[in-house]
């Protein structure tokens, strides 16, 4: 039971959440915030489960969130 409402409750917030903003023209937030979910799940993952995130997943979500900054910067200017 738990696992069916881990698959279909996130699933169905996630649409919730995304159809909003489409309609209310945010693209560039449903863009940036697309980076930070999995930084988040894995964040939470680790959480339940007591395993420690080691430094190398800090450090390549460092490099995501770079790497979707410069991308931003780069098509704004």
């Amino acid at each position: 039971l738990e696992l069916a409402y881990m698959m279909v409750f996130p699933t169905m917030l996630a649409y919730i959440f995304w159809d909003a903003a489409m309609r209310k023209g945010r693209i560039i937030s449903v863009v940036a915030l697309s980076y930070f979910i999995p930084l988040l799940s894995t964040t939470i993952s680790a959480l339940r489960l007591g395993v420690t995130l080691r430094p190398e997943i800090w450090l390549a979500a460092v490099l995501i969130i770079l790497g979707a900054y410069f991308s931003r910067a780069a098509i704004i200017e």
